[in-house]
């Protein structure tokens, strides 16, 4: 993915995300840490030399500030081997400014865009009457001046989803039940005593045999009716519970690594 990064000076450089390899890295290391005059700049240049010849597919350049580059430039050019007398910094302005440019497009080794900045040169030299054999040791200055170390770093971000979807309905079910009703019933009741009296002339006859008395009798019936009424009331609604979630995840990051022929010394701040 490429990040575009607007600049001091208003200038827009990209930033590629490739890693840096180890093509042309024993020329490239060697070019760079030659390059630096002896004293505080020998152990830059073979940091730079060391980093720069591939050692790491990892350490690769950042976006820089071309004019901050410029300003450096300015009191280091006369410095370099490739400074000619009599050369003012603005014959070189032009091949720092490249330099840069370039490294904040291209995240690889100088040697492997060498032959594009070469084509590129005539339309961004300017004002600048280096050819590019005389260029070329200055932008690679400005190019491989300066690498920094990256790392990945989480960026978690939440965002409300749908978890699912409740419906909330009514359903008829059936269940018995048993209801305990009290009633009330009649029973007739009959009750016999002896009774002394006197005797009554003649015989029964059959009337008198085939009396009777009818009693109504009553009882209470259970009758059974069904109504409908509300036993209870439901409310529907949502609230919010918070919770943790554990994120577990892999992230790279780039360490600085120098290889070394012979016993150079290197310091590092």
């Amino acid at each position: 993915m490429a990040t575009t990064t607007r600049k001091r000076d208003n200038t827009v450089s990209k930033t590629v995300g490739t890693g840096v390899g180890v093509a042309g890295g024993a020329a490239a290391g060697a070019g760079i840490g030659t390059a630096i005059a002896p004293g505080p700049g020998t152990a830059i240049g073979a940091v730079i030399g060391a980093i720069a010849g591939g050692v790491t597919g990892n350490v690769v350049a950042e976006a820089i500030d071309p004019s901050e580059e410029e300003t450096y430039w300015e009191g280091e050019f006369k410095n370099r081997p490739y400074y000619k007398d009599g050369a003012t910094f603005d014959e070189y302005r032009p091949a720092y400014r490249f330099g840069v440019e370039a490294a904040n497009k291209h995240r690889a080794p100088f040697t492997e865009v060498e032959k594009r900045l070469n084509r590129n040169w005539p339309r961004s030299r300017g004002d600048s009457s280096l050819t590019w054999s005389k260029a070329k040791d200055a932008v690679a200055d400005a190019y491989q001046r300066t690498l920094r170390l990256h790392e990945e770093r989480l960026n978690v971000k939440k965002e409300s989803v749908n978890a699912g979807e409740v419906a909330v309905r009514t359903e008829v079910v059936t269940e018995h039940q048993r209801v305990d009703v009290p009633v009330e019933r009649e029973e007739v009741v009959i009750t016999r005593k002896p009774v002394n009296g006197s005797a009554r002339p003649g015989g029964l006859n059959a009337r008198e045999r085939e009396a009777e008395v009818r009693i109504p009798v009553k009882e209470e019936r259970v009758k059974v009716t069904k109504e409908t009424v509300p036993v209870e009331e439901v409310t529907v609604g949502r609230r919010k519970v918070h919770d943790v979630q554990k994120v577990d995840e892999t992230v790279k990051k780039e360490r600085l690594a120098t290889d070394r022929s012979g016993n150079p010394r290197v310091r590092q701040h």
